[in-house]
């Protein structure tokens, strides 16, 4: 053929194409006309619902549309529609104008659903060249906009689309439009035309880039100046847009992967890595190249490709070839990444056993260490020094009654539980250091076999900065030189924090001193919350305070109580054996009185300070010195100072002090300096100082280092230079800082004396104040008379710490400074003192002429029910008002005495309020609880206003009255008012005439609530419905909420669609519980539908409770919907929901198709519901994707013995495990078909059960004699066993022989209920001999066996 020929028939085809274009468009404007004239026309594209955005969406779509087909119109693009034998998609010609946005507007919405704008940010970038543009893109119908205006877009013209879904594999959009858009069909078997093959590896590599690369990759490229990318979209687009990644830099990029270990990064740009030929290469590299430019244009090359389909082999012929390429192909790439993958191996190799060595030789001598108070004397095994553990959770489950432990069973839970995170609590200086030293100790020694192949590292928690990671101090502990001498590799620290990352399993972390932490400091949370290195084992120890968040996330929990009565006489006994005085040992014992009762005990203050092991060797060297220990804490602690400074002086051969009180100044100096730096230390509860922040002459501050109260402690990291020092316990550092506050308190200011008052880290420390000075502390209690009426409120609670020869002489002093002042709050302490006076008289106490600081300690002594009567004596409201002000300045307790006044009329509230305000204080209740009474709207507006730090609102069993909580509501919102409330409690009470707006706005004024239990308050689902929207109408997002109780409430009337929007207003809601609550099938699918259409998706859902609602008209799928959605759900309540075995198969079905699995899945509650209908398999396939299930309750279910008996087969044939399954509860089903047999492998599959419930299953005793039978024949043993229950079935045929055989199989059964189960006198006779001729003990067994024979 000529090419004038071919010129022709490209004519023919071009002119072909616009005629085909012209018609296309003529039937379109005929359609949108015969719309305007109210016509009814068809589409195969039928618009979905429309929701809130979708005509802003529709609007941009719609001019970017009109101004690309006018600027198009008479391109080539047109022309060579209709011959592009690439797009594989044919026009769509039925497609209109409004059909097409509607189809945009949904795809962008699938995108942003899933947060993918990145993605399509990378992936279209050859498309949107303009660099400004794709980079401030917002969402994807912004880019896809863009996308549109470069032509490569259009109704006609969808390849993009589909090409998008290939390379995105978000087939799911495809689903959701293929009945009405046939040409979407098969977009699975398609070739990518639109990207070309570069583009597609880019994004293979952005999906599998993880944080820890993403960092690498920074720094590989940006350093000294990193940008911390946010995803590995923006790290991509980046480097693109930097010139530092190209097509022609691939290989580099993929050199700098392998380097840093970056396996699955490196896999996903290998794939297809054969150099392509010059022309496909240039043809790849133009697709997007502007008309003109001297490459190929798509006519030519479509023709090129028409000629080479004509050379192509024959269908079986190609298949053969293809094969065959496909097989050299995976080859060439097997021994490429095998190739990586022993390069790799051998250099993990070499960092395990570098970083292994290490560490056991950091580890081995931590077993030793010199106490500072006894200088050098001798140094201590920390093998001698541990105290009782109490253990306290363990398996996430909280033990009712903590148990005592041994430290060896503390290892045994933590070698038995995968990625264990175990949180040690206990007192400053009580220990738990001591123990993370010993656990690392006993490893690198090999003693104990807990962390045997593992990597132990020991991490203080304070030399975290707020720039680094446990990681960095990791790293920073190491030679890097020497690591690269030792293992021939770069001295990169990159390394070891890849191989740490990537075999987060061998890793253990000791973590010392949460409460230690650094402001900002988040990586110790992230590591225990299994953010970072999920799969390590985490130990952390903390003192009691704001704990509450690990507690829940731990998954055991031990408490270092101190040492016991018996371990305090060990110690003491091996102390003077080792001093070789035996006699002293025996005194100071005797001396203790272990044998009194503890509360008749003289030294019981004491005995509280020997259970820590620092201060009983204290308590040992007092004893030697003197035989003498002092009853009184600061008299106690005066002996503690005095021998730890004589133990200074032994050193330097001085003169030992026999007295406190005759110790030399320096010393005293000296100690004050130290006090006055631990002070600054307390203040922001720390136990340790920094040597530059002691002030003082260099001498001072270097002896007050060298006394003995401080040890060194160097930090963590070797590049700081820091001189760390610390006290060995929390209360010594108090003694220290009591005792500086007692000698210098008259040179501190007005505004530290104000944080000295108010600071709860210094509590202890006033109360060493208070003791040392005796009858003097006055001399520090006179910071408390202020202009404040609060602070008298807290200076007559530290009169307990006033000994009680020195209480009158104290007040009189105190009374006498206030009268001596020239404070302007005097004559209201007048009217106060009449007030206070007259409600003594009440009471008939004789106290008339007591002063101001005697009434008040009065008033705080009387009982609640005592001051109520005083209130209710007065006749006038003004009196009670003003009386009720006074004695709440007063009483320790305010929170009892306003659980009493909640009923007082509104003139006393106002006079209360007026006289609260001349004397400008608040209250300081925390938590205010209320039952069983009315509220009036005047009271609780008074109480939530004048109470800033009130955290919880417990009000059970009361009734609110139509319009208080509106009035409520109301007057807060008009002050302004925002309160601090975490925790709001109704339940349960009366809220039927309480209106959704009036509960909105309480949300609107509690922005960090994070509890609202609303359970049984008589709430309709009208009123949680205009709950819902009046929320999003204000704006109002519940931002801290984490717990929703609504349970036992009528929603019947609610709408699906205002669940969905309360999920979006609630992003951080953890557990919502709606049981009993009257919701259908029907409303629950709404609610899922709506969520899934808004993208709604409940990240940090965990516990779901819609137990006792009639669901039946629910679908499976939006049930596999719901699990979508919810990815760390792990408890589920379906229990008496109506649900049909059919409903449970088809969700189990669509959650293995659409590949959702539930990880996190531990509780799963289907009880009371219909299985009958329910497949083995589908059970099997459950326990697939649910592999973290713990507990299973299927009581009650219509289940047999057949389902069961499948159930268990499909697993063991398909290898499905239960591997984590600890409580089965399968009780009240009719089981009288399955196999003796079947239960045999349902213990080989479930080797951690604990709790088994099988009564009520009509089991005869036959089958369980075969069970144990089978157990036995197969070697089958329940080491876990401790509840076992088989109530109510037909024993009698069982054999006394197989209940032994029962018990040795079970060593660990706790109870055992055989209740109702036809047993014989004679079975149990056999059952007893057989057990003692076989040696067979049931050593753990608690509950006696509840036995009924015949």
């Amino acid at each position: 053929m000529s090419d004038m020929e071919e010129g022709s028939e490209d004519d023919d085809d071009e002119d072909e194409a616009a005629s085909s274009t012209s018609q296309r468009r003529k039937n379109a404007s005929s359609r949108r006309g015969g719309e305007d004239q109210g016509a009814s026309t068809s589409s195969h594209w039928q618009p979905s619902p429309i929701i809130a955005s979708r005509k802003d969406d529709e609007d941009q779509v719609a001019s970017t549309s009109s101004q690309w087909q006018t600027s198009q119109s008479n391109s080539e693009d047109d022309k060579d529609e209709a011959v592009s034998l690439s797009s594989q998609i044919q026009p769509c010609e039925d497609l209109s104008q409004e059909d097409f946005r509607q189809l945009i507007v949904d795809f962008a919405k699938w995108y942003d659903g899933f947060k993918l704008l990145g993605m399509l940010q990378v992936l279209f970038k050859d498309i949107v060249d303009d660099v400004h543009t794709l980079e401030n893109a917002k969402s994807a119908m912004n880019l896809l906009s863009h996308v549109m205006a470069s032509g490569e877009l259009s109704q006609r013209k969808l390849s993009l689309l589909c090409d998008t879904i290939k390379v995105t594999k978000k087939f799911g959009f495809e689903s959701k439009i293929t009945d009405q858009l046939p040409s979407f069909q098969n977009i699975k078997e398609r070739e990518v035309s639109s990207f070309t093959k570069y583009r597609t590896k880019l994004v293979n590599l952005g999906k599998v880039l993880t944080k820890e690369n993403i960092a690498t990759l920074d720094g590989r490229y940006n350093l000294p100046q990193t940008k911390e990318y946010k995803d590995s979209w923006s790290l991509i687009l980046d480097l693109e847009l930097q010139g530092k990644l190209s097509e022609d830099k691939l290989k580099s990029l993929i050199e700098v992967l392998k380097e840093n270990g970056m396996e699955l990064a490196v896999k996903s740009l290998i794939d297809d890595t054969e150099d392509e030929e010059d022309e496909d290469t240039a043809s790849s590299n133009s697709k997007w190249q502007q008309p003109g430019q001297e490459d190929e244009t798509k006519k030519s090359k479509l023709k090129r490709k028409m000629q080479e389909d004509k050379r192509k082999p024959s269908k079986t012929k190609r298949k053969k070839l293809v094969n065959q390429d496909n097989s050299e192909e995976e080859d060439e790439e097997s021994e490429t990444v095998s190739s990586i993958s022993k390069e790799q191996l051998l250099q993990d190799e070499k960092i395990r056993t570098y970083l292994c060595d290490q560490q056991m030789k950091t580890c081995s001598e931590a077993n030793q260490f010199q106490p500072a108070i006894m200088q050098s004397r001798y140094r201590v095994d920390i093998a001698h020094m541990f105290t009782d553990l109490n253990l306290i959770k363990e398996n996430k489950k909280k033990i009712k009654d903590p148990k005592p432990v041994g430290l060896d069973e503390v290892l045994a839970i933590v070698k038995k539980t995968p990625a264990c995170k175990l949180l040690i609590e206990g007192e400053g200086g009580i220990g738990k250091t001591t123990l993370l030293r010993h656990f690392s100790y006993r490893w690198a020694n090999k003693t104990d076999k807990t962390f045997e192949g593992k990597i132990v590292f020991l991490v203080n928690i304070r030399d975290i900065e707020k720039s680094k990671g446990v990681l960095d101090l990791i790293v920073e502990e190491i030679e890097l030189e020497n690591f690269s001498l030792r293992t021939d590799l770069p001295d990169n620290p990159m390394l070891i924090k890849r191989f740490i990352t990537h075999h987060d399993k061998d890793i253990v972390l000791l973590l010392d001193g949460l409460d230690e932490i650094q402001s900002g400091v988040d990586n110790p949370k992230s590591l225990f919350t299994g953010k970072i290195l999920p799969n390590c084992i985490v130990i952390l120890t903390s003192r009691p305070e704001k704990i509450d968040e690990f507690i829940h996330k731990s998954n055991v929990h031990v408490k270092v109580e101190g040492f016991n009565s018996e371990n305090i006489d060990k110690y003491i006994e091996k102390h003077f054996e080792y001093f070789e005085e035996p006699n002293l040992g025996e005194s100071l014992t005797k001396e203790l009185e272990f044998d009194v009762p503890f509360n008749s005990r003289k030294h019981w203050d004491v005995y509280s300070l020997c259970k820590n092991p620092m201060l009983l060797l204290l308590t040992c060297i007092m004893w030697e010195e003197k035989q003498y220990l002092p009853t009184d804490k600061s008299i106690l602690f005066e002996e503690v100072f005095r021998s730890i400074l004589n133990q200074y002086n032994k050193e330097k051969k001085d003169e030992k002090i026999d007295k406190f009180k005759d110790t030399p100044k320096p010393l005293i100096d000296a100690m004050l300096v130290l006090g006055r730096g631990l002070y600054e230390s307390l203040k922001v509860n720390q136990l340790y100082i920094e040597r530059k922040n002691l002030r003082g002459n260099e001498d001072m501050v270097t002896l007050a280092l060298k006394l003995g109260f401080v040890y060194k402690d160097e930090p963590h990291s070797k590049s700081s230079f820091k001189q760390i020092f610390t006290a060995p316990h929390k209360l010594l550092v108090e003694a220290l800082v009591g005792f500086y506050l007692s000698k210098l308190s008259h040179q501190l200011g007005e505004e530290e004396w104000h944080n000295i008052r108010q600071n709860d880290n210094l509590n202890v420390a006033r109360e060493f104040a208070i003791g040392f000075l005796g009858a003097k502390a006055n001399k520090f209690l006179n910071h408390w008379i202020t202009n404040r009426v609060t602070d008298y409120r807290n200076l007559i609670t530290l009169f307990e710490f006033v000994k009680e020869e020195h209480i009158i002489e104290v007040e009189n002093a105190l009374n006498d400074y206030l009268w001596n002042s020239n404070l302007s709050i005097k004559p209201r302490i007048n009217e106060i003192c009449t007030s206070l006076k007259k409600c003594i008289h009440h009471t008939h106490h004789n106290d008339k002429d007591a002063n101001f600081i005697k009434l008040l300690r009065v008033i705080n002594g009387l009982d609640t029910k005592i001051l109520i009567e005083c209130i209710f004596n007065e006749k006038l409201s003004k009196e009670k008002g003003i009386m009720l002000a006074h004695i709440l300045i007063a009483v320790p307790n305010q929170n009892q005495l306003f659980q009493k006044i909640s009923i007082l009329d509104e003139n006393v509230i106002e006079h209360l309020n007026l006289e609260r305000q001349k004397l400008n204080f608040n209250y300081d209740m925390t938590e205010y609880i209320m039952q069983d009474v009315p509220l009036t709207s005047s009271f609780l507006v008074h109480l939530l206003c004048n109470s800033p730090k009130l955290s919880t609102l417990d009000l059970i069993s009361v009734e609110l009255e139509y319009g208080v909580l509106d009035s409520v509501t109301d007057n807060l919102t008009r002050q302004r008012v925002r309160l601090e409330l975490i925790m709001i409690v109704f339940s349960p009470s009366t809220l039927s005439k309480v209106s959704g707006c009036s509960l909105a706005s309480l949300l609107a004024i509690t922005p960090n609530l994070q509890h609202l239990d609303l359970s049984n308050c008589s709430l309709s689902g009208v009123i949680i419905d205009d709950m819902i929207k009046d929320c999003i109408n204000r704006g109002v997002k519940m931002e801290c909420m984490k717990n929703l109780y609504f349970s036992e409430n009528d929603l019947s009337k609610i709408s699906g669609c205002s669940l969905a929007p309360l999920f979006a207003i609630t992003p951080k809601l953890e557990r919502l519980h709606l049981s009993i609550c009257s919701l259908s099938g029907v409303i629950i699918n709404d609610m899922i539908k709506d969520c899934i259409n808004r993208g709604v998706k409940m990240e940090c859902m965990t516990h779901l409770d819609i137990s006792d609602n009639d669901l039946s008209k629910i679908s499976g799928c939006s049930f596999a919907s719901l699990l979508a959605i919810t990815p760390k759900l792990q408890h589920l309540d379906l229990s008496i929901c109506s649900l049909s075995g059919v409903i449970i198969n088809d969700m189990i079905k669509e959650c293995i198709n659409r590949g959702v699995k539930m990880e996190c899945m531990e509780y799963l509650d289907i009880c009371g519901n219909d299985l009958i209908k329910m497949s083995g398999c589908s059970f099997a396939s459950l326990f697939a994707i649910t592999p973290k299930l713990q507990q299973l309750r299927l009581r009650n279910c219509s289940l047999s013995g057949v389902i069961i008996n499948d159930m268990i087969k499909d697993c063991i044939n398909r290898g499905v495990k239960m591997e984590c399954m600890e409580d089965l509860d399968i009780s009240d089903n009719d089981l009288s078909k399955i196999s003796g047999c079947s239960f045999a492998s349902l213990f080989a599959i479930t080797p951690k059960l604990q709790h088994l419930d099988l009564s009520n299953c009509s089991l005869s005793g036959v089958i369980i004699n075969d069970m144990i039978k089978d157990c036995i024949n197969r070697g089958v043993k329940m080491e876990c066993m401790e509840y076992l229950d088989i109530c109510g079935n037909d024993l009698i045929k069982m054999s006394g022989c197989s209940f032994a055989s029962l018990f040795a199989i079970t060593p660990k059964l706790q109870q055992l209920r055989l209740r109702n189960c036809s047993l014989s006198g004679v079975i149990i006779n056999d059952m007893i001999k057989d057990c003692i001729n076989r040696g067979v003990k049931m050593e753990c067994m608690k509950t006696l066996i509840s036995v009924t024979m015949t």
